[in-house]
């Protein structure tokens, strides 16, 4: 503001004029401040992303631009700049999606046919119940009709000895077999092993293959509850 001061006066000094001519002059001032800077930033670019599939939900790719529409409002928006990108696969075979193979893939090879088994079939015709024993047989039977598998091998075997089949794969054998079973309650003690303690055939069985080591516990509680005195090794052996 001096210096609009200092040329206003100059200009009077080299214009002298009369009052009359130079009529009313007035100056006002006021501290100057500089205008405040607005900067306006208008975003024109969004990136998305997305995940096309086909309706089995598997990834589909070969998609441009004009393959797809955008609205923000309702408004269409123009695409400026489209990429496709494919994720690696994965590590584990098992988790990959199904692919789109063509039908002209060749099916996997087929499975190797399972061994054929050997299935022993053992009835407590001794100690079973009557309605026991008669669902064992059902079970049997039903097995027999309809769950074996091509070279498979049934044997039939009773702890009292009454019944014993070799492994076969006749159905008709087996089936009979099975409807001639009758069960003998109390032929235990005159078929077992010893006078004291009393051993089943099905008891030696697991007691020597060592199938079941409660077996054994009751053998040789058996043994000592026949000889107080004996010490529990010599027991353990007997059993």
């Amino acid at each position: 503001m001096v210096s609009f001061s200092a040329v206003l006066l100059v200009c009077a000094l080299n214009h002298p004029a009369s009052a009359a001519e130079l009529g009313e002059v007035r100056i006002r001032y006021a501290p100057y401040h500089l205008p405040s800077a607005t900067i306006s930033v208008e975003a024109t670019m969004v990136e998305l992303g997305l995940t096309v599939r086909d309706r089995k939900g598997t990834p589909s790719g070969g998609f441009q631009a004009s393959d797809f529409q955008v609205f923000d409002n309702l408004k269409p928006q123009t695409i400026i700049s489209f990429s496709e990108q494919r994720a690696a696969p994965l590590a584990n075979p098992g988790a990959v999606a199904p692919s789109s193979a063509p039908p002209s893939v060749a099916p996997p090879a087929a499975t190797a046919a399972a061994p054929p088994r050997y299935i022993a079939l053992f009835f407590d015709d001794t100690h079973a119940g009557l309605a026991g024993f008669d669902r064992s047989k059902h079970a049997a039977e039903k097995l027999i009709a309809d769950g074996l598998r091509p070279g498979d091998r049934i044997g039939i075997f009773t702890g009292s000895g009454a019944v014993t089949l070799d492994f076969t794969a006749d159905t008709k054998t087996l089936l009979a077999t099975l409807a001639g079973m009758r069960r003998h309650p109390g032929d235990g003690s005159s078929r077992g092993f010893g006078v004291c303690p009393t051993l089943t055939a099905y008891q030696a069985y697991v007691i020597a293959n060592h199938l079941d080591s409660m077996a054994k516990a009751v053998a040789v509680a058996g043994v000592r509850a026949c000889e107080p005195s004996i010490p529990i090794e010599i027991a353990e052996t007997q059993a």
